[in-house]
């Protein structure tokens, strides 16, 4: 089999260093091999080099300025080296924006997912911080619609998380919120499991996922409670033309449908265009549960309840040693202030990442505080 003719990338004219770039193509193969430029025989085929600059090199990666400083390294005065490279793209775009030479020829701002993962394990291999890929990775996802991405794009989480990206993150972790059914999991599509979200953020995401279910649950059921109570004659019609409509909404019965994820239930035709048939006679407290208006307040809040979880409440409170301006964000319901993105008190409560009895001490502050000024307690807002 006749081996591809390399690729000749120039990153910089002036560079001092040629990087090949080889991979092993026929894994089944073993009698593909090229001879080093250290003499000896190398498993694999050289698809590609790479002219760039050792200083740059050197300044961005501390691995890098060892091999090209050490005594004991064949690299130190080498000329040319050999280089594996899993993606000669990733490695392209991490080399384009080191030298500030990024260009919109090419598509390195349209490369594959998997290749957004490789740049990050590149980066994380060679020490260099991947936060100076930041404008880059801007510039990618903006080519895609975070609005329309489809299930296998969440794979765009941990990305977004490393490269800081606010909306893209708080845009898919909120849809994951929404619309899945079964628990939360990272899905890493790649053989690089030390690159995965922090400890706490899947367990904060799955909380989310699940106060959404419960407060759509309280919500459509909380009528029922109501005509429970009610002494009028027409509670029994109304709460079973009530139920009857319920059933249509796809949340029940609650022992059949319990796998259906929260948007499921508020896109399902029964509750986007609630149809209850109310009872002749019946009085004007029944009569006002049985109205749209009342579920479509229950639409409502639910959609816009969760903005999806915010890198920058999440970055001010991973480090345990928590400013009092973010209790006071809460204290003052300016939940978003100072955030990229604007959203609500869920989105900051499930975007804590610091002690959960730091937390527990702030709601219990806040719930004193209530009583003090009002006398009484709501648990509707603790």
């Amino acid at each position: 089999m006749t081996a591809p003719n390399p690729s000749k990338i120039v990153i910089d004219e002036n560079g001092d260093l040629m990087l090949s770039l080889y991979q092993i193509l026929r894994k089944d193969d073993e009698t593909e091999t090229f001879i080093g430029v250290n003499g000896k025989k190398i498993r694999g085929t050289i698809v590609a080099t790479m002219k760039v600059s050792r200083q740059v090199l050197m300044d961005n990666s501390q691995p890098f300025k060892v091999e090209f400083t050490g005594k004991r390294w064949s690299e130190t005065f080498a000329s040319t080296i050999d280089m594996e490279a899993d993606s000669v793209n990733s490695i392209e775009v991490v080399m384009r924006v080191l030298h500030g030479i990024m260009h919109d020829k090419g598509n390195l701002y349209e490369i594959s997912i998997p290749d957004v993962w490789e740049v990050i394990q590149y980066c994380d291999y060679r020490e260099i911080e991947v936060s100076k890929l930041n404008g880059w990775f801007t510039r990618w996802i903006e080519k895609k619609n975070l609005k329309e991405i489809e299930d296998d794009d969440m794979v765009q989480l941990y990305p977004c998380y490393i490269f800081d990206h606010a909306k893209g993150f708080a845009t898919m972790t909120r849809r994951l919120a929404y619309e899945v059914s079964d628990h939360i999991t990272e899905y890493n599509p790649t053989e690089y499991r030390h690159l995965h979200l922090d400890g706490n953020v899947i367990g904060s995401l799955n909380g989310a996922k699940g106060s959404l279910r419960s407060k759509l649950l309280r919500g459509l059921f909380n009528p029922v409670g109501g005509y429970l109570t009610q002494h009028c004659d027409c509670k029994e019609k109304s709460l079973f033309a009530y139920n009857l409509a319920l059933s249509k909404t796809g949340i029940w019965p609650l022992h059949e449908h319990y796998k259906k994820s929260v948007q499921d239930v508020l896109d399902s035709k029964g509750f986007a265009n609630w149809q209850a048939k109310i009872p002749e006679g019946a009085c004007s407290t029944c009569r006002s549960k049985l109205t749209s208006t009342e579920v479509q307040k229950v639409r409502d809040n639910i959609t816009n309840d969760f903005h999806g979880l915010c890198l920058d409440c999440m970055k001010m409170t991973k480090s345990g040693d928590i400013d009092a301006d973010y209790w006071e964000h809460d204290l003052r319901k300016a939940w978003s202030s100072g955030c990229r993105i604007t959203h609500s008190q869920p989105t900051w409560y499930f975007s804590f990442m610091g002690r959960k009895s730091d937390m527990n001490k702030h709601k219990a502050q806040k719930k004193a505080n209530y009583e003090a000024r009002n006398g009484f307690y709501d648990s509707r807002y603790f």
